[in-house]
């Protein structure tokens, strides 16, 4: 047996004596953390990246294909049919920069969409 007994910690006296008081900015963002994804998907996203080779149409082959899936879908927020086309690249033969151009572009429209897991 002990001579000495443990120490009293009181926790749940001191946690109503120092009060936290969160800035309203904070109490908004908290709200929505327990919601949906649906109900969170456009709230504070960033503007989508292009780089500077996709911004200027090349005459053909790889990186002809993914400019016209970015100005045709992309650009336009139409991330389902973006998603599709650019699965659709990505199983195909192409250069490794375009597919990792590709692919950034892939995880962008996930993001846009709101599926952060994908």
């Amino acid at each position: 047996m002990r001579e000495k007994p443990l120490p009293y910690l009181d926790i749940l006296q001191k946690q109503k004596e120092n009060k936290i008081e969160l800035s309203i900015e904070a109490q908004s963002v908290a709200k929505t953390l327990g919601q949906t994804e649906k109900k969170q998907k456009h709230s504070n996203f960033q503007k989508p990246y292009i780089f500077e080779e996709d911004l200027i149409s090349p005459e053909a082959g790889d990186d002809f294909l993914l400019f016209e899936i970015l100005k045709n879908y992309f650009i336009q927020k139409k991330y389902t049919e973006c998603k599709k086309e650019l699965l659709t690249l990505l199983r195909t033969n192409i250069s490794e920069k375009v597919l990792n151009r590709a692919t950034f572009y892939l995880g962008e429209t996930y993001y846009f969409e709101g599926n952060y897991q994908n």
